[in-house]
Order: structure tokens, then C-alpha cells, then sequence
């Protein structure tokens, strides 16, 4: 099961799931925070709920993923957490594989910090731009390193923020599944909707830059 909240930075917690067909099989849960819970704002029947679920699922498979990070990353995911037990044993080894985790605590439960930057609304330069929009997975360690996300502030659903002029082609992203529901203005001029790395609500950003708003 798995539950996308809407405040960042987001807890991915792994779990044991009592199922005699798959002995090893462990289900995902992701949380604002260790203690804070709040109502799922990706309901499982969406459309992204199966791109969101591979993204999940592959940081702690046996063989790993080396895009897993990255792709955990633009859904806000900050932390991964895993209750320490004999069965967590090759999940944990997986973890500690994984080049974009860094381990960050030992003792009853594990946990890993996720390496690239994460945020609730992030504007995106073209070239990673480009990759959201073909629906990458995530952003590659390279594009990261040259020209990374710019995170803006946000709040629970919604954000007014100011967008500095730059090149023609950037894309401002809400780690939230794409909806009508959700509107961008700059300056009081409606921004063209765009979906980014195949799931999140995004916006085309005008060069001028200016006074943004957010709503939903």
C-alpha cells in the first residue's frame, strides 16, 4: 500500500507484508514525516499510482536500481526508513548499494537519506526540463550535477513565489499527480499545463519570469 503526502520532506517507510505466496514481499507507505500522518492525496486508482508504486518498490529490490533515487527524489521522498529485523537484512544491503542513499541511522529502524535534491514545487532548467517531459523516470546524476532544480517555497496546496527571469524552456514542477484541479499564473497570465516524468502536475514557465501563483 502506499499513501503520497502532501508535505515535504516525505518518509518512505518499508514494511513486512504477512503473505504466504510471497514470504519476502514488503509493502511501501509514504509519510510526511516519522509521527505525522495525513489524509493520501494520490488515491491508488490513479492513473500515476502504477509509475509511483515502480519507483518505490525498486530501491530496495535484490538487484537495485540506480535510477531509483533520482526518481524517489521527484516525488519529495527525502528519507527512506526501514525497521531493522533478520528479514531486513537484504533490503538493507540493497540500500546501502545504492550510490543516491546515504545511511543516516542504525538501531530499530534504518534509514537513508535520499541524495538529490527534493521539493514540494521545483523549477526546472531546460535541460532537465526536456527529461521530465519525455517522461523520464528521474532526472539523471549528471543533469543533477550541472544545472539541478531550483526548489521554491510551498505550502500544503499552494505557493506564491517569485520566478527570476531566465532561458526559454524551464518547467516549474508540483510533486503531485497531474490534475485540472491544480493552477499557475504568472503575473495574472494562466501558464500552459505540462505533465512532468510522466505523473507530476508541471507548468511551462515564460522567460520574463515574474509573480507566481499556485492553487488548487
Amino acid at each position: 500500500h502506499l499513501h503520497l503526502l502532501a508535505i515535504t520532506p516525505r518518509l518512505l517507510v518499508l514494511r513486512r507484508v504477512r503473505d504466504r505466496a510471497r514470504p519476502d514481499a514488503r509493502s511501501t507507505t509514504l509519510l510526511r514525516s516519522a509521527t505525522v500522518r495525513s489524509r493520501p492525496v494520490l488515491p491508488l486508482r490513479s492513473p500515476a499510482a502504477p509509475r509511483l508504486r515502480d519507483a518505490l518498490a525498486n530501491p530496495a529490490a535484490p538487484e537495485g536500481s540506480s535510477e531509483a533515487p533520482e526518481a524517489l527524489a521527484t516525488r519529495a521522498v527525502g528519507y527512506v526508513a526501514l525497521p531493522a529485523d533478520q528479514s531486513a537484512k537484504p533490503y538493507a544491503a540493497a540500500l546501502d548499494a545504492q550510490s543516491g542513499l546515504s545511511r543516516r541511522a542504525s538501531g530499530t529502524t534504518l534509514l537513508w537519506r535520499v541524495v538529490a535534491p527534493t521539493a514540494r514545487l521545483s523549477l526546472l532548467r531546460p535541460g532537465m526540463a526536456a527529461a521530465a517531459l519525455r517522461g523520464d523516470r528521474g532526472p539523471t546524476r549528471e543533469l543533477l550535477r550541472v544545472a539541478p532544480p531550483t526548489t521554491l517555497p510551498a505550502g500544503r496546496e499552494g505557493a506564491r513565489a517569485r520566478v527570476p527571469a531566465g532561458s526559454p524552456g524551464r518547467l516549474l514542477v508540483v510533486a503531485d499527480a497531474a490534475s485540472r484541479g491544480w493552477r499557475a499564473s504568472i503575473d495574472g497570465v494562466p501558464l500552459e499545463r505540462r505533465t512532468a516524468w510522466g505523473w507530476a502536475q508541471a507548468f511551462v514557465v515564460p522567460r520574463a519570469g515574474g509573480a507566481l501563483v499556485l492553487s488548487y
